[in-house]
């Protein structure tokens, strides 16, 4: 079965929060990056004159920039351009953190951006990628956060499956650490012998343009393909609505490695999510 994800255009940060972050549903804001400057700055072209002979490590390969944008507007079937992910816009191209300015106030509060662990995801990540290409496997996001897709330039779409389809998606819940990930590598064209039950899950599909904001609640399996060559940002989010979540996730990881450490680390998730919980309010009342 298909379902599409949510469309909506000027939602306030109150409602959002009602409707989608609050209750754990995906949505797409269309309109909520129209003031970054990166939207309608940031192409192919424009990496290319900025940035020539510097060098990208992709999957163990070294690419120049101009190699690297040359496969990007060049790929499809047969040859598809390696993809450039999940790296720090502050760390690979810091001079160009003002273009993704205002950050979103739907990706606000974020816990991770605070001094005290868990503070993975403090910055921005950027993906560059070219049509056919997409994520390898479907996951959820490590840690159970939240995770933002905000697309700069291109088209996307986004594949999600509900924490309630969990049973249906073949979680790697036999591998220490993995229950993230899936055994499933190509949601378009499963392997149905391996995977029987995937046929009952449903997929809900959103298609992503320039400007456009995608909310992926924690624990929704993922994955997208990219329809033309393509350039997206992310965020990872904790904050009250899935600290939960966050919290169960590094105590089975610390049960994984070092089963002592678990209930400790419990009580300090538990802990830290009261204090950042009170943090809020207070910062809210004044």
């Amino acid at each position: 079965a298909t379902k599409s994800i949510p469309v909506v255009e000027g939602i306030s940060y109150r409602d959002f929060a009602s409707d989608f972050l609050y209750p754990n549903r995906p949505v797409v804001i269309k309109d909520a990056l129209k003031s970054w400057d990166a939207v309608g700055k940031w192409t192919p072209q424009f990496f290319r004159a900025s940035y020539p002979g510097k060098n990208l490590s992709i999957e163990g390969q070294e690419y120049s920039m101009e190699q690297f944008m040359d496969l990007v507007e060049q790929s499809g079937p047969g040859q598809i351009a390696p993809y450039y992910r999940n790296e720090q816009v502050r760390r690979v191209f810091p001079e160009l953190m003002p273009d993704l300015l205002p950050t979103p106030s739907y990706v606000l509060p974020n816990w991770l951006r605070r001094p005290l662990p868990p503070s993975q995801g403090r910055d921005a990540e950027i993906y560059i990628g070219g049509a056919g290409g997409g994520f390898p496997f479907l996951h959820y996001d490590a840690n159970s956060i939240h995770a933002f897709l905000g697309q700069v330039y291109g088209e996307k779409e986004a594949i999600l499956y509900s924490p309630q389809d969990t049973p249906l998606v073949y979680a790697k819940t036999d591998v220490p650490r993995r229950r993230h990930h899936s055994w499933i590598t190509d949601v378009e064209n499963p392997d149905f012998e391996r995977f029987p039950l995937f046929k009952q899950a449903t997929a809900w599909r959103g298609s992503l343009g320039p400007g456009c904001l995608l909310y992926i609640p924690s624990r929704w399996w993922h994955t997208a393909r990219m329809l033309t060559p393509s350039i997206t940002i992310s965020y990872n989010v904790a904050n009250g609505s899935n600290w939960d979540n966050v919290s169960d996730e590094i105590g089975y990881k610390a049960r994984c490695t070092f089963r002592p450490a678990e209930l400790p680390l419990r009580v300090y998730m538990a802990a830290l999510g009261k204090a950042q919980r009170l943090y809020d309010r207070l910062v809210n009342d004044e």
